[in-house]
This record gives structure tokens, C-alpha cells and sequence, in this order.
């Protein structure tokens, strides 16, 4: 009796000392940066801390450059991430729910005319956000030179400086980084292949018990309309008329 009352009071313990869920976020802006501080912030953050909440786990997070978060997530140093679609994934992670949908744009100069295909920047250079992935269609295009910028605020500067001629980027960093008030005037050239973006479970994560967990509060957020709400911030349908031809 005295041994079972024992083991009854240590249970709560050993539940409790438990190892939290660990997500490894993407530095990409505006999804997962350091300020100068070296403290987090970015949608990503938010929305960790949102998962937390709705599912009663204890979720921690470190922002890791995107390669090194693929590795972590190979190796099992991470459970969780949130990605975009990429070239190989299923041998990697388990898909735990769509977090969000958007538009992949090619942006340049106001005066920058309008495109069929990628083809007519042959010989161009292009920017792109650094850590992101925007599809084959861009990724494995030959024919025009891929300029990789911290973030859009990066390949604006370029672009007016004409140091790059367009910029390919996810509708989120335009409608967060493109201030219609103080910057020059952008077009919106051609609309790749949407992207969407993933919470992601690594297969080598001895955490199996956190995905069912993780998945129904992702989808609890989604039904509350949470997830609309986080990432509707980062839409502004007049900014990018603005950035329209």
C-alpha cells in the first residue's frame, strides 16, 4: 500500500517533468526573425505560442537558418517546423495540417511590364528571399540569374538601386514589407505557382505522442478562425492594388 501511494504521488512529477515539444522556425521575414536583441518574433512565433495555448502542451523554439532546420529535422534535434512545400519532404516529415495559402509573385519597377512566363527575364537578375522555396518553376529556371536578399525590404532597396530587375516573393512579405506611402511604385509582372505552408513533423522525433495533440489544435485554430486572423494581418488587398498594374 505504502509503495502504491508512493508511485500515485510521483506520477503528476513525471508527468510534468516531461520534455516539451521543440519547434525549429525558418528564419525567412516576416515569418521567423531575431531582432537585436537575438529575441524571436515573426508569425511563426505568434503561432507557436497560439498552438500552446489550444493544445495544453509546452512548446519551446529556437529560429534557425533554413538549412540548418532541414538538418535538424533529418537528424531528430527538432520535433516540429513549419515549412512551405519542398522537393523531398515525405521522406523527411509527416504533414500535420496546412497552416496557410498564398500567391508567389514576381514584383518589379512600376514601369516593368507585364510577363507571360518566367522566359522573358532571361539574363536578368532576380531576387529572391533567402531560405525560402518558391517552387520548380523558379528554382530550377536556367535561363535568368537568382540573387538571393535578406528579406523584400532587402530586394526593394536593390530594385530601386538597379542592382536586381524583379523580385520573387510570397504576397505576405509585399503586403508586410511594401509601404505604399513612402515607397516607389511596384508591379505585380507574373503569378507563379501558389505555395502553401505546413506544420511539419519530423519522422526521427521520439515526440509521435504531440502529433494527433498538435494537429486537432491546429485545426481548432483554424475552425475559430484564428489562423485567418494571424496571417490576415499580413494581407492588405489596397497595398498590393497599389503594387498592381
Amino acid at each position: 500500500m505504502v509503495v502504491l501511494v508512493l508511485c500515485l504521488l510521483a506520477l503528476p512529477f513525471s508527468l510534468g517533468a516531461e520534455k516539451p515539444v521543440h519547434f525549429s522556425l525558418p528564419e525567412v521575414s516576416p515569418w521567423a526573425q531575431l531582432n537585436e536583441e537575438g529575441e524571436p518574433y515573426g508569425l511563426l512565433v505568434d503561432l507557436v505560442h497560439k498552438l500552446e495555448a489550444a493544445s495544453g502542451l509546452v512548446l519551446t523554439y529556437h529560429v534557425r537558418p533554413y538549412p540548418r532546420v532541414q538538418r535538424e529535422l533529418e537528424r531528430g534535434e527538432t520535433d516540429f517546423t513549419f515549412l512551405f512545400d519542398f522537393p523531398g519532404s515525405e521522406q523527411v516529415v509527416e504533414d500535420a495540417g496546412e497552416v496557410v495559402s498564398l500567391r508567389t509573385l514576381v514584383v518589379g519597377s512600376k514601369s516593368a511590364p507585364a510577363i507571360a512566363s518566367l522566359d522573358a527575364l532571361n539574363g536578368e537578375k532576380v531576387g529572391y528571399i533567402r531560405g525560402a522555396y518558391y517552387g520548380p518553376e523558379f528554382m530550377q529556371h536556367q535561363g535568368l540569374e537568382q540573387v538571393p536578399v535578406r528579406d523584400f525590404r532587402h530586394g526593394l532597396d536593390l530594385l530601386y538601386n538597379e542592382r536586381i530587375y524583379a523580385i520573387v516573393s510570397g504576397e505576405m512579405a509585399i503586403a508586410t514589407e511594401f509601404d505604399p506611402e513612402h515607397d516607389p511604385g511596384i508591379r505585380i509582372m507574373l503569378e507563379l505557382e501558389g505555395a502553401q505552408g505546413h506544420l511539419f513533423f519530423s519522422k526521427m522525433s521520439p515526440r509521435r505522442d504531440s502529433l494527433p495533440v498538435l494537429s486537432e489544435a491546429l485545426d481548432t485554430l483554424r475552425e475559430k478562425g484564428a489562423l485567418a486572423k494571424l496571417f490576415g494581418q499580413g494581407f492588405d488587398d489596397q497595398v498590393l492594388d497599389q503594387a498592381s498594374p
